[in-house]
């Protein structure tokens, strides 16, 4: 529910719909007109305000997901978004796409972590699922408006479809709305892949070795997207540069061993890239490379 919101944990499951034989067990489809599990407060995801957050897992090293199953049989459609729960006259439920109609709809919360692409899909057993996205405003409490238009999907009699939106914002909020064509519904297999943006950046340092550490001559970085490039060390300072390929010059700069050159790599609502070298007595500087997660300083070996 979007006040409090309801957070369904599932746990990542194959399904085969109408397939005898198969190899994993399918979580146990839920009815979206009964309570979340844990909770007591009427419906899990039938109605606009009583939204399912998709709480995002990470499924590989660049891509989270959320997997759902649900049945829609006894889902239904509002003809007031606002009602229940709200406190307000709100719009009726969205029904139609391109002239298709569709009901017996089911509803989600995106709160992306980081901006990036999303995609959604849906497996019906049986039926044509549609789905939709659309934008709302979190401050708008307890109506939480829908900003439109929609973006909607509808791969014409097929049992799966996807959705893709890409550019979603951290600082934004989402609903995406699954419905069946014709008012089709019944087992379901809903997923969300969210592929946060990531910066990616190389740097390439010039220097001198000598007895107490190295002279620090220069130091080139590239990044992916135009961003924000910090560098900082001890007695030279912090300097910020912009750009996709910066370099910074430091005139023979000496470093002692046990002292460290940081760089760091941002842009807003992005992932980004701290890298750090040590300087070390006669030897090359090591080399570590870590992450930023949007508007933090600290360094993290994984991020979203």
């Amino acid at each position: 529910m979007r006040t409090p919101r309801a957070l369904i944990a599932l746990a990542v499951a194959s399904v085969a719909f109408g397939v005898s034989g198969a190899t994993a067990q399918a979580p146990a489809p839920r009815d979206p007109t009964q309570p979340c599990p844990g909770t007591t407060k009427p419906g899990c995801g039938d109605n606009y305000l009583q939204s399912v957050r998709i709480a995002l897992e990470r499924l590989n090293s660049t891509t989270l997901a959320y997997p759902d199953t649900v049945d829609t049989s006894t889902a239904t459609t509002q003809p007031d978004l606002f009602k229940p729960g709200g406190n307000r006259v709100g719009p009726p439920e969205q029904t139609s796409f391109n002239g298709v109609g569709y009901g017996k709809t089911v509803w989600y919360d995106l709160n992306p972590p980081v901006d990036g692409n999303v995609f959604a899909q849906a497996v019906g057993n049986g039926f044509d699922p549609l789905l939709c996205i659309v934008r709302y405003d979190a401050r708008d409490v307890p109506n939480f408006r829908p900003l439109g238009p929609y973006a909607c999907s509808n791969q014409d009699d097929s049992p799966s479809d996807g959705l893709l939106k890409n550019g979603v914002k951290r600082s934004r909020a989402y609903s995406i709305q699954v419905g069946g064509v014709g008012q089709g519904g019944g087992s379901m297999k809903f997923d969300v892949n969210f592929t946060p943006y990531r910066l990616r950046a190389t740097s390439k340092a010039a220097f001198q070795l000598t007895p107490t550490g190295v002279k620090l001559v220069s130091l080139r970085v590239s990044v992916n997207r135009k961003s924000r490039v910090e560098v900082g060390c001890k007695g030279c300072g912090k300097r910020v540069k912009r750009g996709r390929k910066v370099k910074f010059n430091f005139g023979g700069k000496p470093l002692r061993a046990g002292s460290k050159l940081s760089i760091r790599v941002t842009r807003g609502g992005e992932i980004g890239v701290y890298q750090v070298r040590r300087i070390r007595r006669g030897r090359a500087p090591t080399e570590t490379d870590r992450c930023l997660n949007p508007g933090s300083k600290k360094p993290r070996k994984t991020c979203p």
